[in-house]
């Protein structure tokens, strides 16, 4: 797709938690829980360490799993001729085109769920669910902006590169 116009899309979940700051708020935990209940274990409450440890335990698993989440990307290339959708953390492990001119933007509803929605790209019997990282009115202003340079099914509008094509809101 290079050498020609091209619009890009990054999408990827806020996450305010860096991953220095997530060492940085467990060493504190840490400290704080290993003072406490050592001192309780001292005063002759014993059984508390091993909660003490399982909670410390959980909590580090938890604040792997939401920094490990914090890695997936979501890129959109958009170029005269087609659209290339590219799923990872880390590292691209999925890849989805359509020809641009036979794909369409939707919205989906999910049942069930209250302001819920799924954004899909279709075309060719293809479907491929993007921005699920992102709030519901982050999703709608994606959605919109899609809507404007993919355009609708049977038509390309010219593409136009601008500022707000990383930001989803």
């Amino acid at each position: 797709m290079s050498g020609q116009t091209e619009r890009v899309f990054h999408i990827s979940p806020n996450l305010s938690l860096t991953p220095r700051g997530a060492v940085y708020f467990y060493l504190c935990v840490l400290f704080g829980t290993v003072i406490v209940s050592g001192g309780v274990a001292m005063a002759g409450f014993w059984p508390v360490l091993p909660f003490a440890g399982f909670e410390l335990a959980l909590l580090g698993g938890v604040l792997y799993s939401i920094q490990r989440r914090g890695s997936y990307r979501e890129v959109l290339r958009i170029a005269n001729d087609k659209i290339v959708v590219e799923k990872g953390e880390k590292s691209v492990q999925e890849r989805v085109e359509f020809a641009r001119h036979w794909a369409a933007v939707e919205i989906a509803l999910v049942k069930g769920a209250v302001d819920s929605s799924k954004l899909l790209i279709t075309g060719h019997g293809k479907r491929c669910i993007v921005g699920e990282c992102l709030s519901e009115t982050e999703r709608r202003g994606l959605a919109r902006r899609l809507m404007q340079v993919i355009g609708p099914f049977n038509s390309s509008p010219p593409l136009v590169a601008t500022s707000e094509d990383n930001d989803p809101r």
